[in-house]
């Protein structure tokens, strides 16, 4: 919308809607000009070009892939062997990468065009109760039908049984989403929430370089300043995310790749000597573990062969992250690692076709469900579309 558009629309909403006080009419009239002049302004704010969009929905993609990954690991314990060191990488140091980049990715595209008013404000709330609340209870709803039923026939589970748990119990697993790994769409409403203090503290570089200083270093507390609404490592990479949209020109900057990588590896190196020979549980946060996600998620943002083998991939299909996101933990994975074990006696191989057996079939359930039950497929992707900008 242009400034003669936007002045002729005041105008006309002036004239047809004019109180009869005269002084009423001034404050009325100051009013509508400013409103109106506001919803121009939300169309010329910040936005991306079309190969910077489509990036960022191929990363997203990559990072469902990885996800998977990580609820995919058979050995949860050190065990100090080859099979160990090949999850280690793969799922706790590789995968490792997906859920902060999510946060970042979120924030970038949040704090891209929000502005702090009570219109930005209450558009924000309403999308995203539609995109990440009703998703939330949906499939949490769901999950807990379905692992009601499969306990029925499998007893021998990892989780306690459902029957054997009281009504209050079983509401607080179905709030606390347990048999799912919706903990990232919980924590990222709340952080939601607090958009008006984050984009305080986003738009002033002298409050948000100490801010992130704090959350990066309680992330090695004791307790990691992590509770059900949220987490401090969580809300890092979210801010993270806020700063890199407010300054675009940080990414027509490049860094080399190979020394990218070497710099990974080293941290990779370093946080598998730090669990190996223990006895702690190979989720377990050290620093080298941090900085090679900090190290190898910018080397993934600038590693060109990564993008042209995603172009491969159509276009089409990249919206579906979330739902492979949401589908694929814990019943769908639980139920190809069983059939992988029983066939499969080389761990790592089972390992493998759980995984990529766990991403495609949910891939494929996604297809389905957009194709012949479009109504329930937006509401439980919270209608997620492939994303559109400008050039």
């Amino acid at each position: 919308m242009n400034t003669s558009d936007c002045m002729k629309n005041c105008y006309e909403y002036l004239r047809n809607n004019r109180p009869k006080n005269r002084w009423i009419f001034k404050l009325y009239q100051d009013f509508t000009l400013n409103r109106i002049f506001f919803m121009a302004d939300k169309t010329n704010r910040n936005t991306i070009n079309s190969d910077l969009s489509l990036k960022f929905s191929q990363l997203n993609f990559l990072l469902s892939f990885l996800v998977v990954f990580i609820h995919s690991y058979t050995y949860y314990y050190n065990v100090n062997d080859a099979q160990w060191v090949f999850q280690k990488i793969v799922s706790d140091n590789i995968g490792r990468i997906a859920v902060p980049l999510f946060f970042s990715i979120s924030g970038f595209f949040l704090f891209l065009k929000y502005e702090n008013s009570w219109e930005d404000y209450k558009e924000l709330i309403s999308k995203k109760m539609r995109s990440l609340v009703i998703p939330y209870f949906l499939w949490s709803l769901l999950s807990c039908i379905l692992m009601f039923c499969i306990q029925l026939v499998y007893t021998d589970l990892n989780q306690e049984l459902m029957k054997n748990k009281t009504i209050f119990e079983n509401i607080k697993s179905f709030l606390t989403g347990e048999y799912t790994v919706l903990w990232f769409v919980r924590i990222l409403f709340f952080m939601m929430l607090l958009t008006p203090v984050l984009k305080f503290i986003i738009d002033r570089k002298y409050l948000y370089i100490p801010v992130l200083m704090i959350l990066f270093f309680l992330d090695f507390l004791d307790n990691n300043f992590s509770f059900f609404i949220l987490k401090s490592d969580s809300l890092l990479f979210f801010m993270l995310g806020g700063v890199l949209s407010q300054n675009l020109s940080l990414f027509d900057k490049k860094i080399n790749s190979a020394v990218l990588l070497i710099i990974s590896v080293l941290f990779a190196g370093a946080n598998i000597y730090m669990d190996w020979g223990t006895t702690n549980h190979v989720n377990d946060v050290n620093i080298f573990e941090r900085l090679f996600i900090l190290s190898f998620s910018i080397f993934v943002w600038n590693c060109d062969a990564i993008y042209k083998f995603l172009n491969r991939i159509p276009a089409k299909n990249y919206h579906y992250a979330f739902t492979i996101y949401i589908f694929h933990a814990y019943i769908i994975v639980m139920i190809f690692k069983k059939i992988s074990s029983a066939l499969i006696p080389l761990p790592a191989v089972a390992y493998l076709l759980t995984a990529f057996g766990t991403f495609f079939f949910c891939l494929l359930l996604s297809i389905l469900l957009e194709k012949y039950l479009p109504f329930f497929f937006r509401i439980l992707s919270g209608d997620r579309k492939v994303r559109k900008t400008v050039k």
